[in-house]
């Protein structure tokens, strides 16, 4: 057979073929191991109670002093400053969420002191970047506010 007359086109489809194969079976296995966090482990029930979540923040935002979150730089700690007009009868969570990674999620009662400040250190080991989320009651009324802080 003479080689001027041999066509390489079946094998270069066939190596095509079964190359875009690996490729496609590979691609499979690295994304059946990757990780899916959502925020929080019931995302899809917070959503239906969205609503109430609005009427929160509509009201803290209505607030003459609201509280306030406060980081003086990155991985210093957070600083929880609650106004003397809300402190009596005060009570919530904190929650720090690290969106990177739910497992280092943390939750805190609030409980500033009698100046109507909270510390909260984040973790050193865990660098990067946080969310903190505060959700209080005071005079029979829901609200809440957050912040992204870095550490």
């Amino acid at each position: 057979m003479d080689i001027a007359k041999r066509t390489f086109w079946p094998y270069g489809i066939t190596i095509f073929l079964a190359l875009f194969l690996v490729t496609m079976i590979a691609l499979v296995i690295v994304i059946s191991r990757q990780r899916y966090d959502l925020v929080a482990p019931d995302y899809f029930a917070q959503e239906i109670r969205y609503q109430d979540q609005i009427e929160r923040e509509v009201r803290t935002a209505a607030l003459p002093e609201a509280l306030r979150i406060d980081q003086a730089r990155a991985g210093q700690p957070v600083v929880i400053a609650v106004p003397a007009s809300l402190r009596a009868g005060l009570s919530g969570q904190v929650r720090l969420v690290r969106p990177a990674d739910a497992s280092q999620d943390r939750q805190v009662a609030l409980r500033p002191d009698t100046e109507g400040r909270q510390e909260l250190a984040l973790p050193r080991e865990v660098a990067g970047r946080w969310q903190v989320q505060v959700r209080w009651e005071h005079g029979g009324q829901e609200y809440y506010t957050e912040r992204q802080v870095e550490n």
